[in-house]
């Protein structure tokens, strides 16, 4: 059986690619995987994470306005966590915030994702790096002030922070735009 040699183009076409005589003498063309499309694995990446993260804040937010108990799994501190007075900035719900965060993130991704332009791939990165110093301090009231851990703002945070990191290695991974 022969193989394409090495560095060869992995784009192949019918005409070019290597042939592979089997045991009955049948002639085929042999054929890579094909290429996955690295835009849409990271940008599906960053929309699930985004995704969790709206659904996370939109639970938060709409217990936060309908008035009732929050169902925490895991761990049983999230009414403690929401009834303190570190879950609000100058009156707004920080789920309120978060939720707005989350849908922008998740806009930005979406349209990404249908130009390929790497320019809206900026908003992601930076309210993800701005995010990143926000939820380190809001962990540190968990478990040191409040000392209660609430799981749907751990679950909102491991989005934004995973969501951070795969927009990193997206903005090293495509290239830039064309000046």
């Amino acid at each position: 059986m022969r193989t394409a040699p090495a560095g060869r183009d992995r784009h192949l076409t019918p005409a070019t690619a290597p042939q592979v005589v089997s045991s009955a003498g049948i002639r085929a063309a042999s054929f890579d995987r094909p290429r996955v499309d690295q835009r849409s694995v990271f940008a599906a990446a960053m929309a699930v994470l985004a995704g969790v993260g709206v659904v996370a804040s939109g639970y938060l937010s709409w217990v936060k306005v309908a008035g009732g108990t929050y169902v925490c799994f895991v761990v049983s501190g999230c009414d403690t966590v929401q009834q303190s007075s570190y879950s609000s900035v100058f009156g707004v719900p920080l789920a309120f915030i978060g939720l707005a965060m989350a849908l922008v993130v998740l806009g930005f991704v979406v349209a990404w994702w249908r130009t390929g332009d790497r320019r809206l791939l900026y908003v992601p990165y930076g309210t993800g790096l701005l995010s990143l110093f926000v939820i380190a301090y809001l962990n540190y009231l968990e478990l040191f002030v409040i000392r209660a851990i609430c799981a749907w703002c751990e679950t909102f945070a491991a989005s934004v922070v995973l969501g951070w990191i795969v927009t990193v290695v997206a903005l090293s991974r495509t290239p830039a735009p064309a000046r």
